[in-house]
């Protein structure tokens, strides 16, 4: 049995699950430059970076604390982009 590989691009809507939030919040980050612009393989194939998503998380994106893992779990992120939003 081989192992799962995470895609490393996301669509909008496999990006809006990853994070827990709705395809219009994140729509609304990127405009607001609180997540990455998509990269644009072609007009009709656009997809996110997950990893880059993942950095801009991490730096809170300019808006407010850098998330602890380990104290807050999962969860907390996905509150703290509902409050970007």
């Amino acid at each position: 049995m081989s192992a799962r590989v995470e895609p490393r691009y996301l669509d909008l809507a496999a990006l809006a699950d990853y994070l827990s939030i709705s395809k219009g919040s994140v729509q609304s980050l990127v405009e607001k430059g609180r997540l990455p612009q998509p990269v644009r393989f072609s007009t009709r194939l656009i997809r996110w970076d997950r990893e880059a998503v993942d950095i801009s998380i991490a730096k809170g994106a300019g808006v407010g604390p850098v998330l602890d893992q380990d104290k807050r779990g999962a969860h907390a992120e996905a509150r703290q982009l509902r409050a970007m939003a």
